[in-house]
């Protein structure tokens, strides 16, 4: 038979005290005069208030040690790396999100963009994209990434 852990051992001894104190408490007002049962009665919910608090700062003591780690162990551990994205790519992102909400912004700022990047990189670049339903809206994702192809293919 496996030895108890200490959750079960420390529980188990808690639940025996408390049955020692209800017991003793019951035993003391049967066989002691009346005037004394209002005494042993405040003592006996004492001690087992006391009792309960302190199974629950024990509970309270373990979880702390075990979320410490001792430094050997957080050396074994390999650093985090802190995440950073790139300002281009968020700003692209932006771009690409403005222009599809907006043909107006599509027009003026991220056509004009893909024209002298195509125009630096020695490609080709096709009309521009009609418009999508609703007019008023910029190019379809689809037709973004097309263009977006097309700058990366050297033809």
């Amino acid at each position: 038979m496996p030895p108890p852990s200490d959750d079960t051992y420390r529980g188990s001894v808690a639940l025996r005290f408390l049955g020692l104190i209800i017991i003793g408490t019951g035993l003391a007002l049967a066989f002691l005069p009346a005037d004394l049962q209002p005494i042993v009665l405040r003592v006996g919910l004492a001690c087992g208030l006391a009792l309960g608090f302190l199974h629950l700062l024990g509970r309270l003591i373990e979880a702390w040690r075990a979320d410490a780690t001792s430094t050997f162990t957080r050396a074994l551990q390999p650093p985090t790396l802190p995440f950073h994205v790139e300002q281009g790519l968020i700003q692209l992102r932006d771009e690409i999100r403005h222009s599809r909400a907006s043909r107006r912004y599509f027009d003026k700022v991220l056509w004009p963009r893909l024209v002298e990047l195509a125009a630096r990189r020695g490609v080709a670049m096709p009309d521009k994209p009609v418009p999508a339903f609703p007019p008023q809206r910029g190019p379809s994702l689809a037709t973004l990434a097309a263009l977006v192809d097309r700058l990366e293919k050297r033809q």
